[in-house]
């Protein structure tokens, strides 16, 4: 699974099943901590609730073992991903 944040507008797209499912909902930034390194977005309607928190700190990609900046954890549907992130500007 990945998430992209676009650039133009406040849209998240979650892809899913190794890019044959993409799913892109609005969202909103509900917490903005630069001194903590941490942002939270979620959704912007209540159609499906979902959260998004990324946090600065090491993280290891399990399946590569690839380095990155940041830690993520997304919950949608009363499910938890966890995985590593590019991080976010402000």
């Amino acid at each position: 699974w990945t998430i992209e944040l676009a650039n133009d507008a406040p849209v998240m797209t979650w892809t899913t099943n190794y890019g044959s499912d993409t799913t892109t909902m609005p969202y909103m930034v509900s917490v903005m901590d630069n001194d903590a390194g941490r942002v939270v977005i979620e959704n912007a309607n209540a159609e499906q609730f979902f959260r998004v928190r990324i946090e600065s700190g090491a993280c290891f990609d399990d399946m590569s073992g690839e380095p990155y900046p940041a830690r993520v954890t997304f919950t949608i549907g009363g499910e938890q991903y966890k995985g590593c992130a590019q991080g976010i500007a402000p």
